[in-house]
């Protein structure tokens, strides 16, 4: 084992390991708490972050400067060895593990394991850590993608096999990352950015899906237009489901069945593509509720400019007409 190798690993390991620890610590209070008791070391990790990003992009510019001024085309040879793919991808996958065992205990020890280990509601659980658990595997693929591309033809196996490993206890990250997010509405409702971030979610998964059936076998030239059509599919199954009309629905339903609290501001700003759902339960919304929707749809009855006219704002209009005349 040489020592250049060595070094390299742990160069690609350590910040791969802060940039997904700090996120898995942002986005569960417990593994957090577990992360504190292990290294208890103050400000001194983002001292030390700190001054690493200023390190490195210094020693960027001198090299820039002083380097030789001759410019070689990268080459196109895999450069990552056994050495650096076991360390880096290891240690990646370890923390990965520890975070879904956290994960493992919440699922099985139901609402009041969370409240009497996090000291959180369940609530509050449910809130933290979505959009940080998106980030983690936003960058998990095209991490991967980029090690693919740089892994020695030697160290293909074991990147393989731990890229695999690294892969399953990512969907364990999504899957908990979705069940925040079922808790999150049903406590708070739906809103755009909740569900398109869902979306999102969705589309890195098939992403993560697709290159094991593309990437992992040779066959990378397919990656790039399978992630499109994936793209296209998601943006696709939204409009279909109609995202406004959902979310009113979703919420009103919420608020009808469970008794939980409307947000009839959020409600009443909605697009044209709401006032069916809404129209359609006013009557049995409190008549401060009513009112304020009803003066909401109301604006659809205005003419507007021929530019943005469409057949969900001629159809709004009928439906708001109908509802303020039921309802005086």
């Amino acid at each position: 084992m040489s020592s250049g190798a060595t070094a390299r690993a742990f160069a690609l390991a350590i910040p791969l390991v802060l940039v997904f620890g700090s996120l898995f610590v942002a986005a569960d209070a417990v593994f957090e708490g577990l992360v504190r008791d292990a290294v208890d070391l103050g400000a001194l990790p983002s001292h030390a972050l700190i001054a690493l990003g200023w390190a490195w992009l210094a020693a960027g510019l001198l090299r820039f400067a002083l380097g030789p001024t001759e410019r070689r085309a990268l080459e196109p040879a895999r450069r990552l060895g056994r050495i650096e793919v076991a360390v880096a991808l290891g240690a990646l996958d370890a923390l990965f593990l520890a975070f879904v065992l956290v994960q493992l205990r919440y699922l099985f020890g139901g609402q009041e394991h969370v409240v009497a280990t996090a000291g959180l509601t369940y609530a509050e659980y449910a809130r933290r850590g979505f959009f940080e658990l998106v980030a983690v595997a936003a960058l998990v693929v095209p991490l991967l993608l980029a090690g693919d591309a740089l892994v020695h033809h030697a160290a293909r196996r074991i990147f393989r096999a731990l890229a695999l490993v690294l892969l399953a206890l990512l969907a364990v990250v999504m899957a908990s990352a979705l069940e925040r997010m079922r808790l999150y509405t049903a406590e708070y409702g739906l809103t755009e950015l909740r569900l398109y971030t869902t979306g999102f979610m969705a589309w890195l998964g098939l992403l993560a899906a697709w290159s094991l059936v593309t990437v992992f076998r040779e066959r990378r030239v397919w990656f790039a237009p399978g992630a499109a059509a994936a793209a296209f599919g998601i943006v696709l199954a939204l409009n279909v489901v109609n995202p406004d009309a959902l979310i009113a629905r979703t919420n009103l339903d919420r608020h009808l069945t469970r008794r939980k609290e409307l947000d009839v501001l959020y409600l009443g700003d909605l697009s044209a593509d709401a006032a069916p759902t809404i129209a359609r339960r006013l009557d049995v919304l409190a008549a401060g509720d009513r009112r304020y929707l009803e003066q909401r749809l109301a604006r659809f009855d205005a003419p507007g400019d021929w530019r943005t006219s469409n057949w969900s704002r001629r159809r709004a209009r009928g439906y708001a007409s109908s509802a303020r005349a039921a309802n005086r």
